[in-house]
């Protein structure tokens, strides 16, 4: 979509949204790879969260204005999207610390593979150390706190969505509410504790309403008008000459500032800095100016729409469930060489491009477009409540353990003269 035009029936593919995603995964890559290159890094994540706001919004403002949005074909569709992938790298990692990890560290992984699987990892890394410090290398699964908060998001935003449109009260207004609420919880947390203002979806849930506000705004009759008078102002102001409100001038002005305010909180954002906060709203704002561009500039057209990075972006998602796993399993291992060498490192991210591949062409891509029966999301499901179980049962079974060995100890120790 761009300026200037609002939301069809038919919602049109944007490559360059894809581009965007490719830009939030390189960035989070390469902050967990080389920390000290890029210690801005993990604002990618914050511009995960506006991208998928956006994207899932608009489909449900969509289908709920016209009478055609039902919660089971919604969940449906995000099985499709996130189980097969998610699974695929929870089995896996699964059976690989069953031979690579101690028992003590099986029973962490056992605890998030559950906390991944149930989609509440996010709670579970809370209590635990902080993200980051030296020990999180040594967690495979901490990557999987952010699908927990965006899962919790659309647990609550499809019913709240469908009632604006069953009482006609319309979308942008209650949603902008949300996001000032949500970014001040976010600003309290921030002062009175980092760990819970990091995790808590309370103070991350405006990121994603940032998205769903921009949607809701791209669809209102006076957004068109508002575009049309600013696109002819900078049109006078760039090129002396009138133009006919076509959209491209104020399209260049939102990539610029887009990619400028990204490109800033990159090389401006610190890890171990409070997060979020007012800095948020640099990758958040410039997510949202890219994606109100459209494709009628340089920016989006060429750079973000151009072959490489519209495939990275298709293949994202399984790329950031696999590059950390990585990580963590070679930090703990670190044989024969150690993970400090810049090689490995390199060799790390070419595996996991491998990996996140062969994952969306067999499996994400597979179970998503080409098989069509209505029950895969619910085998999908099922397996994915089997994993929730099987980590819950590791975790508890070494837990168990634990207990044993130690009551054999005491009782040992007793009858010891």
């Amino acid at each position: 979509m761009m300026p200037g035009k609002m939301d069809t029936p038919v919602i049109a593919y944007r490559p360059d949204i894809d581009g965007l995603r490719a830009f939030a995964v390189a960035a989070v890559v390469l902050f967990h790879v080389f920390p000290e290159a890029v210690p801005g890094g993990f604002i990618g994540v914050d511009v995960f969260f506006v991208i998928s706001g956006y994207l899932i919004s608009r489909i449900i403002m969509r289908d709920a204005e016209q009478g055609q949005f039902t919660l089971c074909h919604f969940y449906a569709r995000r099985i499709r999207r996130i189980f097969p992938s998610l699974l695929t790298v929870l089995m896996v990692a699964l059976v690989f610390g069953w031979f690579a990890l101690l028992p003590e560290e099986y029973k962490a992984l056992g605890k998030h593979v559950a906390g991944g699987a149930g989609f509440i990892d996010n709670f579970l890394l809370w209590f635990e150390a902080g993200y980051f410090d030296v020990e999180s290398r040594a967690k495979p699964l901490l990557h999987l706190w952010s699908l927990g908060i965006e899962e919790q998001f659309y647990a609550v935003l499809p019913v709240g969505l469908w009632l604006c449109a069953k009482k006609r009260c319309g979308f942008s207004l209650p949603l902008a509410i949300v996001c000032l609420l949500s970014f001040t919880a976010a600003l309290y947390l921030r002062g009175a504790n980092t760990t819970a203002a990091f995790y808590s979806p309370l103070s991350r849930f405006w990121e994603l309403f940032a998205g769903c506000v921009l949607a809701s705004l791209l669809r209102q009759p006076g957004t068109l008008n508002g575009y049309q008078v600013l696109d002819k102002w900078l049109a006078r102001l760039l090129h002396r000459r009138e133009q006919g409100g076509d959209g491209r001038s104020i399209s260049l002005c939102l990539a610029l500032c887009g990619a400028g305010m990204l490109l800033c909180s990159l090389g401006t954002a610190k890890a171990g800095t409070a997060w979020p906060g007012w800095n948020t709203w640099l990758p958040v704002g410039g997510t949202v100016a890219l994606i109100a561009a459209g494709p009628l500039n340089v920016i989006n057209r060429y750079v973000l729409s151009n072959r490489l990075s519209v495939y990275v972006g298709k293949i994202s998602f399984p790329l950031y469930l696999w590059h950390w796993p990585l990580i963590a399993f070679f930090y703990i291992l670190q044989y024969p060489v150690p993970f400090s060498a810049t090689v490995v490192k390199w060799c790390l991210i070419v595996v996991a491009a491998i990996l996140a591949s062969i994952t969306y062409h067999t499996v994400e891509a597979a179970l998503r477009f080409r098989v069509r029966h209505r029950l895969v999301p619910v085998f999908l499901g099922i397996a994915m409540g089997c994993i929730c179980s099987i980590g819950m049962f590791i975790y508890l079974m070494v837990c168990y353990q634990d207990c044993t060995h130690q009551n054999i100890y005491k009782n040992l120790k007793e009858l010891m003269p």
